[in-house]
Order: structure tokens, then C-alpha cells, then sequence
């Protein structure tokens, strides 16, 4: 594998209240409230709705694992950096780097040297009627199935020529 520029992890080990704000600092300042986060030249989005814990939703899907109720991971809350990273300075000159369209709309965008999955679904702005990217979420891929599952998906398209 190539090696990678890309920043370094937050240093987050643990969960706890103070955590969990330094990601949402990161968040907002570098995605959530960045007008200048695109990818294939439209705008990328997030929900800016708060969640129960004064927290935007786009952020608690991030940072957190649905058992049964969200909970917030560590793996998951230091990797926000990476995130504006894969999405501003990766491309497709970087071999690490694919991008799996997924039910037409949805965008699964896997840099395979760190296996770390940003999905995006692609939208159009019912005001304003222009496209734009919603990220849904952005996740460490730590199973083994869902890894096969993006390397399937990989292998179909390629063979497919879809893109």
C-alpha cells in the first residue's frame, strides 16, 4: 500500500463527556460548518438537527455504534480528521482510495489503507433545487463480513464498469 499523509487521529481513548466534545469541536469547525467540504464538486451536507444530547445527528452517527442505543466508540470519535481528509485530498490517483456507487444515490467512499468507510447519498435541495452530498456516516470497518462485503461490491463494479 501507498503510504498516506492523512492527519493524525484525535487523541481520544475513552468516552467520557470532555471526549466526546473535543470530536464535536473537531466536527463542527473542520465538516459540519465547513462550506468549502465538497466531493465530485457539489457541496457535502450533515443533518444540523440535535440529537437528545445537543449534539447534530450527522455527528452521533459518526461517532457511535447502534446497539440497540447509540454508543459512542472511541475508534470511531478519534478518526473525525480523517474524514475532510479522504473527502478533500484523496482521488482517484490514489490506489487506497475507491469509491463504490451503492443503489444508484449512495456513495461509499473506502480508503482501504486505513479501512475507514464515509458514505454519502446524493440529494437535491427542494428550495434551491441544486444536488449536494448528505453525509450519512463514517465508520472504522472492524468486521471482518463487512469488509468482504465492500471488497464484493468493489469486484462487481469493476467488472461491471459502474461508477
Amino acid at each position: 500500500m501507498v503510504n498516506c499523509d492523512r492527519p493524525s487521529k484525535l487523541d481520544i481513548n475513552d468516552v467520557r463527556i470532555e471526549s466526546v466534545n473535543e470530536a464535536y469541536k473537531v466536527y463542527k469547525s473542520k465538516i459540519s460548518d465547513n462550506p468549502s467540504l465538497t466531493f465530485r464538486n457539489l457541496p457535502v451536507k450533515v443533518s444540523k438537527q440535535l440529537d437528545y444530547n445537543l449534539k447534530e445527528q450527522t455527528f452521533e452517527h459518526i461517532v457511535s455504534r447502534d446497539m440497540k442505543a447509540r454508543l459512542y466508540d472511541p475508534n470511531r470519535l478519534n478518526k473525525i480528521p480523517w474524514i475532510i481528509h479522504i473527502l478533500s485530498c484523496c482521488n482517484t490517483n490514489c490506489p487506497n482510495y475507491v469509491v463504490i456507487n451503492d443503489r444508484k444515490k449512495e456513495f461509499v467512499i473506502w480508503c482501504k489503507n486505513e479501512n475507514y468507510v464515509i458514505i454519502l447519498e446524493q440529494r437535491t435541495d427542494k428550495i434551491t433545487r441544486r444536488d449536494y452530498f448528505y453525509l450519512k456516516t463514517a465508520y472504522p470497518v472492524i468486521y471482518p463480513d463487512k469488509l468482504r462485503q465492500l471488497q464484493k461490491k468493489e469486484k462487481n463494479q469493476n467488472e461491471n464498469g459502474r461508477n
